[in-house]
């Protein structure tokens, strides 16, 4: 009984070294937020899978930073573009109710109108981007047949005699 106790402690300290790096690499993550997303998890040494996969994470960590990053600079330029025509066509409406017998009213109105056809241009293009922003980058591929005939790499004396 006691061999296989020793065998046991032996392989838990042994599976526990193993997965020390792993459990680093959960913690990393669980730690990383949608308002920091700057941090990295840590690259063993060693020259192994788990390496390999904290170089992945790490990898697609930068690029979810880039992609928010450059959405933050979209809003930011989205909600300067919508603020201009807003403001513009407050100012002119304030101005013409403030001295209602000094407005030229067919132009207040006209210039409105215009104000509210930019703003709606500029919606219309904001929900175009955020559809195309979902649409898939590439077509899905075409579904694989498991014919040997289809095999890029058959030989055309076999694909040909493949029913």
């Amino acid at each position: 009984m006691s061999l296989i106790g020793l065998f046991a402690v032996v392989a838990w300290t042994a599976t526990g070294r193993v997965l020390r790096p792993v459990e680093a690499i959960r913690r990393r993550m669980a730690d990383i937020t949608k308002h920091d997303l700057t941090g990295r998890v840590p690259v063993p040494r060693a020259r192994n899978e788990i390496a390999r996969l904290a170089t992945t994470v790490n990898a697609t960590l930068g690029r979810l930073e880039a992609a928010v990053e450059e959405n933050r600079w979209f809003v930011a330029d989205a909600s300067h573009e919508l603020r201009s025509p807003i403001a513009a066509l407050r100012a002119e409406l304030e101005i013409a109710t403030t001295h209602p017998a000094l407005a030229d009213w067919p132009a207040v109105v006209d210039a409105a109108l215009a104000d509210t056809e930019r703003l709606q241009h500029l919606a219309t293009d904001l929900l175009l981007l955020a559809r195309l922003d979902h649409t898939p980058s590439r077509p899905p591929a075409p579904p694989r047949s498991t014919s040997p005939a289809s095999s890029p790499t058959t030989p055309p004396a076999v694909a040909a005699a493949t029913p």
